[in-house]
This record gives structure tokens, C-alpha cells and sequence, in this order.
């Protein structure tokens, strides 16, 4: 059984919580009528704090991926790692499809069906599955540069990885500057996987992880003001909220590294941390159909911030028994874990 780290534990808890958070206050979010409320305010930050849930799963894959000698084995990793998403990827699909039918969403069609399969899914969240196979994919070829690579070469490769896809759109985006020079050599996702790797092989003491967390802290206020001055009460324009953006990714480093200096210890909430951490897998996978039921029938009459935090807190609690309770049936926890 592999060692636990705790650190990692803590972070893949963590980045479950967000995603939740995220998904309870993004319909809100897009709400022009409630544009300039407080309520729209504080799901601004909320939403640029969440958004770091995505960027801190791929990176804890990096970090455990890139450092395991199995990932050099290319047949062994590809079978093992491959099979552990193919198998949920169909299972949920044809789930989600059913669930969507049931509700009225949509009508009963294999063609639907498989076009929505080879597409991106037949829910949103879904997409997460489709890229981590195309990481996966490349995982051993990384491993074997990153065994070759000192840790100036490393950063070198993760520079040369973001800037297509997320270096260049923040500068044209955030300045009057125009630049074209290449198209992205990597999908934006295989830079935070890189990303976590070079996080957790780098000098972690606490001058630099408080540089970290400035730079995680501007990127927390730059993504917050980018999607303020671009959205107006004739449109919610959320610039920032690409999912490679530079905001998010800065502090989501900020966050991984804080986390490894002062977790490299268990502490007494190890049960907690761990329990949530081993269910986060199934909690993302079937989230989205308990908050849709809870908008649809359990929701109640208040503020949209109280709405939010209603979902957030109905949703995880819900989710993390169905996916604990799955986790328990003999032939149905491989496709939850």
C-alpha cells in the first residue's frame, strides 16, 4: 500500500472543497441582475479563492506521479493509471446521461449519447476526466526528462510550458501589449501537473514560501479585479476564470507550498483530513447531480450569499456520504478511489 503523505492529503481535501464551493456559487456568479449587490461581491472573491481546486489536483498527481519509478514503465503505468479513469469516465457518462434524461434535460438517444461521449461528457464537471487521460498519456515521457533535468532546467521546461497558454494571454490580456510567438506546446493542465512536481522538489523554507504567498496573494486580488472591470450589470465578463490562468496558478502555489512546510507532519486532524481526502474522488464525481437536486427541490428563500452557502454546505455533506457509502459497495469503490 503506498505511504500516505499528509501534506498532499491535506491539499487533495482541500482542493475538493473548493470545487464544491465553486460550483455552489457559480449561477449566481453569472447573475447580471445581482451585478454591484454585496452579495455578487463576495462570490467574486469566493470565486477567485475556489478556483484553485483544479490547478491543486493536477498538481498533487505531478507530485505523486513524476517521482514514482512506475511512471517510467510505460505499458505497467499506462494500464494501471489509464483503466482507473477509463472505467468512472464511462460509468458517469452513461449515469449522467440517464440522470439528465430523468430530469427533462434531455431525450433518451444512443447518437446523443455518444456524441456527448466523444465530446466532453454528458455533464460539465466531466471535462476533468477527458484531460487527465490526455496527462496521463504523456506522464512517462515527463518522467523521464524530469529524471534528467536539474531544478534550473525543470523551472526552464515549466516556463516554456505555461507561456502559451498562460504567461502570454495574462500579458495580453492585463496590458496594452500585443505578443504572438507560438502556439502552446503543452494543454494548459499539463503545466500545473509539471508544476506540482517542480513545487515539491524545490527549497521549501519560509523565506520562500513567503514569496509564494505574495505572489499567490496578487494573483488571488489581480483575478478578482480583472473579472470586476470586465463584467457590468449589461454583462458578467469573468476574464479571469480561464482555467490555466496565471491568478489561479499563482495561488495555488502559494497554497501547495504553505501547505508543505507546515504539514510535513500528521497532526490530530489526520483521520478527518485523510477520510475526506480518499472520498474527494468520488465526492467531484458525483457532486453535480446532488446540487442540481438540491436547487430543484431542497432549496430555500434567502439571499443569493445565503443560497450559496446553503448549497456549499447541504452539497458537500451529501456528496461525502455517497461517496463514502460507495466506497464501501465491493465492486463499485475501484470506480470511486
Amino acid at each position: 500500500m503506498r505511504q500516505r503523505i499528509f501534506y498532499l492529503d491535506f491539499l487533495r481535501s482541500f482542493a475538493i472543497i473548493m470545487v464544491l464551493l465553486l460550483h455552489s456559487i457559480s449561477g449566481y456568479m453569472m447573475q447580471s441582475e445581482l451585478y454591484n449587490t454585496t452579495s455578487w461581491y463576495i462570490n467574486l472573491g469566493l470565486n477567485a479563492f475556489a478556483r484553485t481546486g483544479v490547478p491543486l489536483f493536477l498538481m498533487i498527481s505531478g507530485v505523486l506521479m513524476l517521482s514514482s519509478e512506475n511512471t517510467r514503465n510505460i505499458t505497467q503505468f499506462y494500464k494501471k493509471s489509464l483503466l482507473h479513469i477509463a472505467i468512472p469516465l464511462v460509468f458517469f457518462n452513461i449515469a449522467y446521461f440517464i440522470f439528465r434524461c430523468a430530469r427533462g434535460y434531455a431525450e433518451f438517444d444512443i447518437k446523443l449519447l455518444l456524441d456527448q461521449f466523444l465530446n466532453c461528457g454528458t455533464e460539465y464537471h466531466l471535462w476533468y476526466l477527458y484531460t487527465i487521460i490526455g496527462i496521463y498519456l504523456i506522464a512517462p515521457f515527463l518522467k523521464i526528462l524530469t529524471d534528467n533535468l536539474n531544478n534550473k532546467q525543470l523551472v526552464w521546461l515549466l516556463v516554456l510550458m505555461m507561456f502559451g497558454t498562460t504567461i502570454r494571454p495574462f500579458i495580453n490580456t492585463v496590458t496594452p501589449v500585443y505578443i504572438y510567438f507560438f502556439e502552446p506546446l503543452f494543454n494548459g493542465y499539463a503545466a500545473c501537473f509539471m508544476l506540482g512536481y517542480v513545487l515539491s522538489v524545490i527549497k521549501c523554507d519560509l523565506k520562500t514560501v513567503i514569496w509564494f504567498l505574495i505572489a499567490g496573494l496578487l494573483g488571488l486580488f489581480g483575478s478578482v479585479i480583472l473579472n470586476h472591470v470586465n463584467s457590468s450589470a449589461n454583462e458578467i465578463n469573468l476574464v479571469a476564470n480561464n482555467g490555466y490562468s496565471l491568478c489561479h496558478f499563482a495561488f495555488a502555489a502559494s497554497i501547495f507550498m504553505l501547505a508543505r512546510l507546515i504539514l510535513s507532519k500528521r497532526t490530530f486532524l489526520s483521520g478527518i483530513v485523510t477520510t475526506l481526502s480518499k472520498a474527494s474522488f468520488g465526492i467531484y464525481l458525483t457532486h453535480v447531480a446532488v446540487i442540481d437536486i438540491i436547487t430543484n427541490y431542497f432549496m430555500i428563500d434567502a439571499s443569493p450569499i445565503v443560497c450559496s452557502a446553503y448549497i456549499f454546505a447541504v452539497a458537500t455533506a451529501v456528496s461525502f456520504v455517497i461517496s463514502f457509502v460507495l466506497g464501501k459497495i465491493k465492486y463499485i469503490k475501484k470506480i470511486v478511489s
